[in-house]
């Protein structure tokens, strides 16, 4: 996350898309409670499932959801197949004007 500045990361299980890891989950799963990152997988502190919308839906709906699923990642798919994914800085980037 680092390395490519970004907030999430989604977990691949080999055949498919099983979760998604951020910045607060791992805030709140491993250094908060004093678990060694080393040694902690990315399976303890994924969120599962993945939470997703159509990219036809509105940026209103994806809020709804954010807001919803207590989340800041959503995942946009096409056809059932991701495509991207969309975040609350997006959304706020989108709308101030600041690419």
């Amino acid at each position: 996350m680092q390395e490519w500045k970004v907030g999430s990361l989604l977990v691949d299980g080999g055949d498919e898309l099983v979760g998604s890891i951020t910045e607060t989950e791992l805030t709140r799963e491993v250094i908060a409670n004093g678990v060694d990152a080393n040694t902690t997988t990315v399976k303890t502190c994924m969120r599962e499932p993945i939470i997703s919308l159509e990219s036809s839906d509105s940026v209103v709906e994806a809020v709804r959801l954010m807001k919803e699923k207590a989340t800041r990642h959503v995942c946009v798919t096409e056809s059932g197949k991701i495509v991207g994914l969309i975040s609350v800085s997006d959304i706020l980037r989108y709308y101030s004007g600041v690419r």
